[in-house]
């Protein structure tokens, strides 16, 4: 536990101390063990070094067997975006006030998380996790965000691979629907007594839509209308409307079926049961995936024929408004007659049919000739999630920037979240390899989804792109503004350089730099179009640049 406390050596009496008392160290212990079941020392990257306590009561292992784990093994993956955000923080505060977090064992027991930095190394904290108070236990929110809910779902799919999806979408009569935190209720007081000891977990997607998990099929039409009837009761009458997804899918590749859950709750969350169903999932996840694969080939020729043009917006200095780079744009091309789908459907919708790989290499071919035709300019490009983690994508990263030696200087990767990074060691490797190449990395849309916090501690950014929708917020309210220049304080402590996209006006901008961001974009200093200087914004379909190899193999 340390070997020093208030600076006397731990096995030492201190003054007063009775003849006959218990060594320092005990009795620290049992001081620790009146209020925490399970006791560690994390090293700065959140690995435990030493662990002690309840574990086997508790996780079902010896303490032993968690050393050179992450700390967030312990925890529900639903919680780790709040843990690793308090985490990041404490690189700069020393501590991690208490939080309340689930245990990863099956009852999903809530749990105080604290700790203190041991002044043992740079990052270091002794962290314990102690129970609640039965009351309080019981009072403890169980309705997650929607990134810790797909997060959750993930890993329940691919620990068991069984279980049931059931998405709520909540109407309101009148003007204003029933408060959030009501739904988790509700639900429980509608469901039978059985889903007590299941717990089942609840996730907010969006405002008036939610999802449950659970280990058994739910009679979803009675459970609407007893929802309906309880909240008629409570004087607030609803419309309740929803689906259900079993998470088996036998005969289905594992990645195929966490890709399509993903975007089934992604489609849910941004457009209800209507978007669900235009999505593809009336039918249920096996429905989708049988039309993914009607699909995939119509996708695969759009990206190969390179129907699509990218369109670039600067991204400037706030202190002297000098383009510092471009961010490169994907714009789909329409056929006669027809409407493009917009960029995030089609970017998402080829994440779910496995083709993040052949559409950003696409896009970075398109990209390296664009730098080829101007060469004083630097050019930003989003990389998907999934490709970070594919072996196959970054070898042939590696073998596109040797092609291009001489470009590679003016080009930067961005990481997106549209899709969860889940190994973490093959990501290090890309950005392993980025960095020998000497590519900078910018983390997009930090604070947007819970994982961002997440990847700033595992992943050394040189630049962190905050959304655009915490600049909107933090113009009208103290709060908000606050949380802001948070974000970007804790940016600037890991040394990356803070970017604040969706600037529109002056005022502003003298926000992002009053809170201390370096460099801004948004429509103030462009709309996104043909990059200065060139005249290639699209080449002609299906032909590739020269010294370019071939693309990756979709997995």
């Amino acid at each position: 536990m340390g070997a020093v406390a208030n600076g006397e050596s731990v096995g030492r009496k201190a003054p007063g101390e009775r003849a006959g008392a218990p060594p320092r160290e005990e009795r620290f212990l049992r001081f620790a063990f009146t209020a925490a079941d399970l006791l560690l020392e994390l090293g700065p990257d959140g690995v435990i070094r030493y662990a002690t306590g309840a574990f086997g009561a508790r996780l079902g292992a010896p303490p032993e067997s968690f050393l050179g784990q992450d700390i967030s093994r312990l925890i529900v993956p639903a919680d780790h975006g709040v843990l690793a955000s308090a985490l990041a923080h404490a690189a700069s505060l020393g501590r991690v006030a208490p939080i309340v977090v689930h245990l990863n064992n099956a009852a999903r027991d809530p749990i105080c998380f604290a700790a203190l930095a041991n002044g043992e190394g740079a990052g270091g904290l002794s962290a314990t996790l102690g129970r609640l108070p039965e009351p309080l236990a019981a009072a403890v929110e169980t309705l997650v965000g929607v990134d810790a809910f797909r997060l959750e779902a993930t890993a329940r799919l691919k620990d068991s691979g069984s279980g049931s999806l059931s998405l709520l979408e909540v109407v309101a009569e009148g003007s204003s629907g029933p408060a959030a935190p009501e739904i988790a209720g509700r639900i429980a007081e509608a469901g039978p007594a059985a889903w007590a000891r299941a717990r089942p977990l609840f996730g907010t997607l969006s405002p008036g839509r939610y999802g449950m998990l659970s280990e058994a099929p739910v009679d979803l039409e009675k459970l609407c209308a007893r929802l309906e009837e309880i909240w008629r009761e409570k004087g607030d009458p609803v419309q309740v409307k929803g689906a259900g997804l079993a998470l088996a899918q036998e005969g289905a590749a594992l990645p195929d079926v966490a890709r399509a859950l993903r975007f089934a709750l992604r489609s849910f969350g941004e457009g209800g049961l209507k978007r669900l169903h235009e999505a593809g999932f009336s039918r249920g996840l096996s429905g989708f995936l049988e039309r993914a694969a009607r699909e995939r080939h119509a996708m695969q020729s759009t990206i190969a024929a390179r129907r699509f043009e990218l369109a670039f917006q600067p991204v400037v200095g706030l202190a002297d408004h000098a383009v510092r780079h471009y961010e490169a744009l994907l714009r789909l091309s329409s056929q006669p007659g027809t409407r493009p789908p917009s960029t995030q459907e089609f970017v998402t919708a080829a994440e779910a049919a496995g083709l993040a790989e052949e559409l950003d290499a696409a896009v970075l071919e398109e990209a390296f000739a664009v730098l080829a035709e101007v060469p004083q300019a630097a050019v930003a490009v989003n990389v998907s999630g999934l490709s970070f983690q594919s072996e196959a994508f970054r070898r042939w990263l590696v073998r596109l920037l040797d092609a291009g030696h001489g470009r590679r200087s003016r080009l930067l990767v961005e990481l997106t979240e549209t899709a969860e990074i889940e190994d973490i060691a093959s990501a290090r490797e890309m950005l392993a390899a980025l960095r020998t190449a000497g590519i900078p990395v910018c983390l997009d849309d930090f604070g947007a989804g819970a994982a961002a916090f997440r990847y700033l501690r595992e992943f050394r950014a040189d630049y962190v792109k905050i959304d655009g929708s915490f600049l909107r917020a933090a113009r009208k309210s103290g709060r908000e503004r606050a949380m802001l220049g948070s974000m970007v304080a804790l940016a600037r402590d890991v040394g990356a350089k803070v970017v604040v996209e969706m600037i529109e006006s002056a005022e502003e901008e003298e926000l992002s730099r009053a809170l201390g961001a370096d460099l801004g974009q948004g429509w103030l200093y462009d709309r996104p179009g043909r990059l200065p200087g060139s005249a290639l914004r699209r080449r002609s379909e299906g032909r590739r640049p020269e010294n370019v190899p071939a693309a990756p193999s979709p997995a």
